[in-house]
């Protein structure tokens, strides 16, 4: 147990010595896209499949810590939501809490939460359309790049539901797979 211990403490130690130019006390701004793979399909027989297109800020809560921050993050978006042959559209904010770790010197893994008010103009038996809520429960890497100054790229896969918070009925929800990739610049 003691051995444990000691190699954890060399490696957080370790990661901290490498990282005094870490970019986790950055802010960021950038784009993203990302996927919605269908959980279930819906009562009517058709998937909900939203593209997501996001900007996002993101600030550290924490300015000089080495290996591990608390980052928030705004995210205004706009979605073109395909149901079988028909689009529809979403849009709104999210506003996201993330716990960060420096993995290496260029690289961090973070999960992180978040939710806001969204207007969506698909009506299905699960969901009245209108004004709803997105939640999201995400995991990313990140990665600093070493060839562009002050750049990074994100890859992120988490779970996404949105429901109306029991304002109208029905109000089941619809859940998504998310998949996405962001590139932004550190400042």
């Amino acid at each position: 147990m003691k051995k444990w211990i000691l190699i954890l403490f060399c490696l957080f130690n370790g990661l901290s010595l490498f990282s005094q130019n870490n970019y986790l006390g950055y802010k960021s701004k950038g784009g993203s896209i990302s996927f919605g793979i269908p959980v279930y399909e819906l009562p009517e027989g058709k998937f909900y499949k939203p593209l997501m297109l996001q900007y996002y800020y993101r600030f550290p809560l924490f300015k000089d810590w080495r290996y591990f921050n608390f980052q928030m993050h705004i995210r205004p978006q706009y979605n073109i939501v395909f149901v079988t042959e028909k689009y529809h559209h979403e849009f709104g904010v999210n506003v996201c809490l993330e716990a960060v770790f420096l993995l290496f010197e260029n690289t961090s893994f973070g999960v992180y939460t978040g939710s806001g008010p969204h207007y969506i103009s698909y009506e299905s038996k699960r969901q009245v359309n209108g004004f709803i809520f997105s939640d999201n429960f995400i995991a990313s890497i990140r990665f600093k790049s070493r060839l562009i100054e002050n750049f990074e790229t994100e890859i992120y896969g988490g779970l996404r539901h949105v429901s109306n918070a029991g304002i109208k009925n029905p109000n089941w929800g619809i859940n998504n797979w998310i998949v996405g990739i962001s590139a932004g610049k550190l400042f």
